[in-house]
């Protein structure tokens, strides 16, 4: 549990897809220490880009690329934060992640292709795009391929990525599970 409000799940330091929506996560443990409570999405330079009002309890908030203002290629950062009459006070640290640019996406894509077309065992194209996935610092898609993997063929390689793809995006119980 986390003593100081919630904890971030979703993104976290990973590289998204640059998709219409987007849906921030995280684990809503203890009472909210602030008021007015909302999400803030800022650049790299630390300029605010915008502030979503949530609802702690939800433990998830959906925003279009085009609200939160993100663009392909880009690093950004989220927190939380409370919006007491107009003035934003961060109440967490940042998170930062990246939309992949087009031309990755479409390198990745391509890749992806060419594993899928491959005449090898299902779970050895699983292994292959999630180390694409990996190369493109893309966490969350990394160990989603990863997982039914993981199912069937319980491989020490398989067991690193996702303790590696689950500590990096700050998920530690989760990682725990491949120590």
């Amino acid at each position: 549990p986390n003593m100081f409000g919630p904890q971030a799940i979703y993104p976290v330091q990973t590289t998204i897809n640059n998709s219409a929506e987007l849906t921030f996560l995280w684990k809503y443990d203890q009472k909210f220490d602030f008021k007015e409570p909302v999400v803030v999405v800022n650049d790299m330079a630390g300029k605010q880009l915008t502030s979503k009002k949530i609802s702690p309890q939800s433990g998830r908030l959906n925003a279009s690329f085009a609200e939160l203002k993100l663009s392909a290629g880009k690093k950004y950062s989220w927190n939380f934060a409370s919006n007491e009459k107009g003035k934003i006070t961060a109440k967490s640290g940042r998170l930062n992640f990246t939309v992949i640019s087009p031309a990755d996406k479409q390198r990745l894509d391509a890749d992806v292709a060419k594993v899928r077309a491959l005449n090898m065992s299902e779970d050895g194209k699983k292994f292959l795009i999630a180390q694409l996935y990996y190369r493109q610092q893309m966490l969350d898609a990394m160990v989603r391929e990863l997982l039914p993997l993981w199912e069937t063929n319980r491989t020490e390689a398989v067991k690193k990525l996702l303790n590696y793809g689950y500590l990096r995006m700050g998920q530690t119980e989760e990682a725990k599970k491949y120590q």
